[in-house]
């Protein structure tokens, strides 16, 4: 076996990795009861007269040991040793158990007795021996005589007999204690892994492994069975497309991601396995699905009695399914994905800077607020509101100077040319030019000098040679003008006519008369005229003889046309009109420059002053363009009184320059219609706010205290969706199981032959599994039943599992992509060949925890060096989402000193409305004597009494098992029965630090124990809080809370001394930090939002400035009224 695994070590790397796993777990420290069960051992019982008990004289240590390895990890370790063999065990001679049979007990508290009931059909020699003697090469064979579950006594005597043969001393024993030994069905796994071809592409990432298969998707649906922040959604995209690590620190809602991604899965038909050393940690997701009836989907694994525990659940679901009718539902339109993107689309539009007119929905409002802008005109072309409020001191300077009216109607680029300063001598010019023309012209408006010029440049029309050759024609309604007219209809059609030619018809046209006499002789000659026309119309023409009629006929009109168009010309020349193709569209043109009221117009003109706006033509087209070059002029506009006002306050213009160059063409405009200025911004935000209504109806009606009801309405339509799709999960299990009946009760020649085989495994499957329903004991492992022909029954039924990585060795073959996804909680507790299993039997896989929690348990590991642990190595070869959203913590000052020492300051908290202090800091002048503070277990003690009898959970925690003992002892009989029964109904836990993780509790007290000691002298030695996780074991402890931390300590800050030990410092600091509460607390929101508070009102001020995701918006205002706020906005 070794010769074959280090040939496959050389050749394969990742392998090479496992062996060295296997190696690091198959060493065993002497310690181990598994290894020697030595009779001073305090923790064993060494033959029991019975197995019946007087509660108070069975050991305490071991039934303590038994309840905290069951609550921790599921497993029962308290097991009866049966015979004892000698072996050598590195130098040492050791007594090794031989057989182990699993215990379970019962109390009966009236009698005060404990009973032992063994669980003989569970039995098995114990792991070590069995790997002792496989090393020394005389493997026991258990299969040879074919052993029953019953023949235990058989199966023992048989291996003694094997023991005994091969020169091992043996002995008649029987022990009773905590035997840990499920792990070495991990040692039989890795064994299991090295023996396979190729480890799955998850392990070969794991190990590095440059691998080129893509990553295969899985379409996971977008429904939800739990609320799901912005992080939580970051989870469900990575996991779609690749294996996941989830960093999910205390209270960040890791299992309500879990159990999201179990019912994704669920609906997807998925198979899923979650892994977990942490029974609590599968409890919390079996309790969060349960709400919702899924939990009869899944089984925890963790029993001695596995396949009679898995059977009668099994039965339970099949008996469920078996009188299931399917539940009628509505169709999901995911109305809270609609609401969202309502809200999303609010908080975008409230967030956008330049929403209306430049500026924020906020910042227009308040520019309004108490403003009737439907009072105000409205104006398309109107200047930004940010522009206005930028430019608005300029204009307030201009008007309150009066200048609007001057300013308003001059360019800026005239006022920003550099000869402005000289500007004063055009008005000038202007103004001398204006008084000349004054004589002969009236010009009361812009309008009148407008219409002066077209006038004149019209009468430039008298002088031209055309008009004076055609003048009877350019006189309105004249008969000239009207006959010219009809001649120029009939040309323009004649000449079209005649334009077109036949050119491809006639090799030689004929004359009109030619035309006739052949069309004649053709119709009605006789036989040697029509002969002769024959061969002229060859001559004449390149179409058949057949053809001829209707040639002619066209020639013919053609001929006739061109005549009329002949006469036409003949009728031009008697009107003067001699080349019609050149003077014709001349004279039209010039006619069309004016409609006949404007030639009437100008005829009306006099003579004389026609010649006098003729002469002035000139000098009245070079004066517009002067003016229109510079100035913006309204019609009516007394423009030459405005000339006047310009000159007189050009200087103040000039002084004002700077000002008016401020100025963009939309503010000229604007002062132009508007002589007061608060008039103009009236117009400006009306204008604006119109605009923006026809832009967005719906939102431009929003009011800001809508906000609120925008999330209600996700929040409730979530509630019904995550109803509604944990009631279509059961439907679509429920349809699977109909079907597969159906499948039973097809006749077989209506299959395929793919159906065939599968009803043949369905009905081999279905009898299995109603056999196995029908007895109490002597079923098959799990594994036998997994790959037997039920195990198609299994997985519909059962499609998720949730245990520890020993239970999921013994129950599932190592089969590449047996589920499809593997799911890790607590992954920095499970030791990396732990997972190994699981993840070459998972498709996808998702690894969740804190890497600044604890690491895994070494329960008697020789050595020195750390275990090294799942999360830790996926980190470096897996994508990684963290959770930022603490929830556990009512008040962010649980939370404040993990967060900025392990968590750099990015978890977000939410405060409760108890503005009451959540950390209190309890000096207390003890002595730390005999390894114990007996002052702080007494004040400690006196502070917890109240709430002994509280709804309230509690947790007490100290430093080191003796000052745990110490309160204890220390306590009444009374509170000592208080506390156990909130124990008992898991309201409260009482441990030392490196025990809480995965418990939670509204009240925490600690006692920190250490202190100086009867000499005064403090020795800064904290037992595991030395070592290097121990700041783990410190961060592990600070964020149990919910509602308070009680810390009891009979040490300052400042008693410490410098260190190079970071955990030392770290507690240092913890201290300092405790020291510095006060009894108030500093009342703390996420995301930096402004706030307001009235009692339990807190109205959220300008959201959109510091959250910008609906979603985040939706957690943070759903947290808020489950602590008890009512939140409005403003």
């Amino acid at each position: 076996m070794l010769k074959f695994i280090t040939f496959i070590i050389l050749r394969h790397p990742i392998k090479n990795s496992i062996q060295e796993l296997l190696i690091e777990s198959s060493q065993f420290n002497g310690n181990d009861v598994l290894v020697n069960v030595s009779n001073t051992n305090s923790k064993l019982i060494f033959a029991p007269e019975s197995m019946s008990f007087e509660l108070q004289k069975f050991p305490k240590a071991i039934l303590r040991e038994t309840e905290t390895t069951r609550k921790e990890t599921g497993v029962n370790s308290l097991c009866i040793a049966k015979y004892t063999v000698q072996l050598i065990h590195g130098s040492k001679t050791v007594t090794s158990p031989i057989w182990l049979i699993p215990i379970e007990y019962s109390v009966n508290k009236l009698q005060q007795k404990l009973t032992l009931n063994p669980i003989n059909e569970v039995s098995f020699m114990n792991p070590f021996l069995k790997g002792f003697l496989e090393e020394q090469e005389i493997p026991w064979d258990e299969t040879k005589n074919n052993f029953t579950e019953q023949d235990t006594e058989q199966k023992i005597r048989s291996l003694i007999e094997h023991l005994q043969k091969n020169q091992l001393q043996t002995d008649d024993a029987t022990i009773v204690g905590n035997f840990h030994h499920h792990r070495f069905e991990i040692v039989k796994e890795l064994e299991e892994l090295l023996e396979i071809e190729t480890t799955s592409s998850n392990i070969n990432e794991l190990f590095g492994s440059v691998t080129h298969e893509n990553p295969k998707k899985i379409a996971l649906p977008n429904d939800l069975i739990f609320p799901a922040d912005v992080d939580h959604e970051k989870v469900f995209t990575h996991v779609n497309n690749q294996n996941t690590i989830i960093q999910g620190p205390p209270g960040t809602g890791k299992s309500q991601v879990l159990s999201n991604l179990i019912g994704k899965g669920l609906a997807a038909d998925k198979t899923i396995v979650i892994v977990s050393e942490k029974h609590v940690a599968l409890e919390v997701l079996q309790k969060k699905l349960s709400k919702f009836g899924l939990d009869k989907l899944c089984f925890i694994a963790s029993s001695d009695r596995l396949s009679h525990h898995f059977l009668m659940d099994l039965k339970r679901t099949w008996d469920f399914f078996e009188n299931y009718s399917e539940q009628q539902l509505d169709n999901n339109f995911r109305l809270s994905e609609q609401y969202e993107a309502n809200l999303q689309m609010t908080l975008d539009l409230l967030a956008q800077d330049d929403l209306i007119g430049g500026v924020s929905f906020h910042n227009f409002k308040s520019m309004t607020e108490g403003t009737n802008l439907s009072a105000y005109s409205y104006a398309s072309a109107v200047p930004t509101i940010a522009h206005f409020i930028k430019v608005k001191p300029a204009l307030k300077k201009l008007y309150e100077n009066q200048l609007n009216g001057i300013v308003s109607r001059i360019k800026k680029d005239s006022v920003d040319s550099n000869d402005f300063g000289a500007f004063d001598q055009k008005i000038d010019e202007w103004l001398n030019t204006l008084n000349e023309l004054d004589a002969d012209f009236v010009l009361n408006s812009w309008a009148d000098f407008s219409d002066l010029i077209r006038k004149a440049a019209s009468c430039q029309i008298y002088e031209n040679d055309l008009y004076k050759k055609y003048a009877p024609v350019f006189k309105p309604n004249s008969k000239a003008q009207q006959r010219f007219l009809r001649l120029r209809k009939n040309y323009l059609k004649a000449n079209a006519e005649s334009s077109t030619h036949d050119q491809t018809e006639w090799k030689t046209p004929p004359s009109k008369m030619e035309s006739i006499a052949l069309k004649k002789s053709m119709q009605s000659g006789g036989y040697f005229e029509k002969r002769k026309t024959k061969k002229r119309w060859k001559a004449l023409s390149n179409l058949p003889i057949s053809s001829a009629i209707n040639a002619l006929d066209e020639r013919l009109k053609k001929i006739a046309k061109s005549e009329s168009l002949t006469q036409i010309k003949v009728e031009f020349c008697e009107i003067g009109v001699d080349s019609p193709e050149v003077e014709v569209p001349l004279i039209h043109q010039t006619l069309s420059l004016y409609n006949a009221d404007q030639w009437i117009q100008l005829h009306e003109i006099p003579s004389d002053k026609r010649l006098r706006l003729t002469a002035s033509h000139t000098l009245l087209s070079k004066l517009h363009t002067g003016l229109s070059a510079h100035f913006n002029f309204e019609k009516n506009l007394n423009f030459i009184a405005y000339l006047n006002e310009l000159k007189t306050n050009f200087p103040l213009l000039l002084e004002y320059k700077k000002h008016i160059l401020m100025l963009n063409e939309s503010d000229l405009k604007a002062m132009g219609r508007n002589l007061e200025l608060d008039v103009l911004e009236g117009e400006l935000l009306n204008s604006h706010w119109i605009q923006f209504k026809d832009r967005f109806p719906t939102f431009s009606k929003f009011e800001i205290n809508n906000i609120g009801a925008k999330v209600d309405d996700i929040i409730n339509a979530q509630d019904y969706e995550a109803s509604h799709f944990s009631r279509s999960i059961i439907n679509l299990i429920a349809e699977s199981y109909k079907e597969f009946h159906t499948l039973l009760t097809t006749p077989a020649r209506k299959l395929s032959p793919q159906d065939k085989a599968r009803k043949v495994r369905l009905r081999r499957g279905k009898a299995i599994l109603v056999k196995e329903f029908s007895k109490t004991r002597s079923h098959p492992s799990m594994r036998e039943l997994f790959t037997s022909d039920a195990r198609e029954w299994i997985q519909l039924l059962k499609p998720i599992w949730l245990s520890n990585p020993t239970q999921i060795s013994k129950c599932f073959p190592m089969e590449k992509a047996l589920f499809d996804i593997a799911i890790f909680d607590e992954a920095s507790q499970i030791p990396l060949q732990n997972a190994l299993g699981t993840i070459h039997r998972g498709e996808r896989i998702i690894v969740a925890g804190d890497e600044h929690q604890m690491g895994p348990s070494r329960y008697f590991k020789t050595g020195t060096n750390e275990t090294q642990d799942l999360l830790h190595q996926a980190n470096y070869y897996w994508k990684r989402v963290e959770l930022q959203h603490h929830y556990r913590s009512e008040n962010p000052q649980l939370i404040a000193f993990s967060n900025r020492h392990f968590y750099g300051g990015r978890l977000k908290a939410f405060p409760s409305t108890d503005g009451s202090s959540a950390l209190s800091h309890h000096f207390v002048e003890g002595r730390f004597i005999d390894r114990k503070n007996a002052i702080e277990a007494e004040a400690l003690i006196a502070r917890t009494e109240p709430f002994l009898n509280s709804g309230e959970s509690i947790g007490i925690v100290a430093f080191s098992e003796e000052q745990l003992n110490c309160i204890w002892n220390t306590m009444s009989n009374e509170m000592q029965q208080n506390l156990t029964k909130k124990l008992e109904k898991n309201q409260a836990f009482f441990k030392t630090l490196e025990n809480v993780q995965g418990d939670e509790c509204d009240r925490l007290f600690i006692s920190f124990g250490y202190g100086k000691n009867a000499d005064g002298e403090f020795h800064m030695r904290f037992g595991p809080m030395n070592t290097t996780n121990g700041r783990k074991r410190l961060n592990v402890l600070l964020t149990r809370a919910i509602k308070s931390i009680d810390f009891f300590c009979s040490i300052r800050s400042t008693d410490f001394k410098l260190s190079d030990n970071e955990s030392i410092n770290l507690i240092r600091q913890w201290i300092a930090h405790s020291e510095l509460t006060d009894g108030s607390t500093a009342f703390e929101l996420p995301f930096e939002l402004e706030y307001t508070i009235d009692g339990s009102t807190i109205t959220l001020n300008r959201i959109q400035n510091a959250l910008h995701s609906a979603r985040e918006l939706a957690t943070l205002q759903n947290v808020l009224h489950n602590r008890g706020w009512s939140v409005k906005y403003d």
